[in-house]
């Protein structure tokens, strides 16, 4: 099956369905840049010979952070209003790079970058709004 790199790349939900759905959906398109890492925690200390003891603790999170070089004006809002409504902790449906897989993570909102309006313009609802916003992004915090 092949990757799918367009609409509903990346999902959000507020919970997964008996179906490994996601229930309250939000698709997103494919970011243009994913800087995404495995994050491994360990609890660590010396002994009485002064050999470092390494224990991990938990399992590797998956802390992703999406940049999209442009998304339509509707996009950002609806991302944006998503994440006010349910942004406190969610589920993450999404392609993981590190191992090909896709997965479904819990997650909690991490910061949403300010986004720039772009200089063209058109008219919703009787107000003058930006058609698209620039280098928007958001990360997310693994709850494990």
């Amino acid at each position: 099956m092949p990757i799918n790199t367009r609409a509903s790349y990346i999902e959000l939900g507020t919970s997964i369905n008996s179906d490994n759905t996601l229930a309250n959906p939000l698709s997103l398109p494919a970011p243009n840049e994913l800087a995404a890492s495995d994050e491994f925690s360990a609890d660590a200390e010396r002994n009485a010979n002064n050999t470092m003891i390494l224990q991990q603790v938990g399992r590797m999170q998956y802390v992703p952070q999406f940049t999209w070089n442009k998304l339509k004006n509707t996009d950002w809002w609806e991302l944006n209003r998503w994440l006010r409504d349910y942004g406190v902790v969610f589920y993450v449906k999404q392609f993981k790079h590190t191992t090909g897989e896709i997965i479904i993570s819990r997650h909690y909102r991490g910061n949403m970058n300010k986004a720039s309006a772009a200089k063209t313009t058109e008219v919703l609802n009787g107000s003058v709004v930006p058609t698209h916003y620039l280098n928007c992004s958001v990360n997310l915090i693994d709850m494990g």
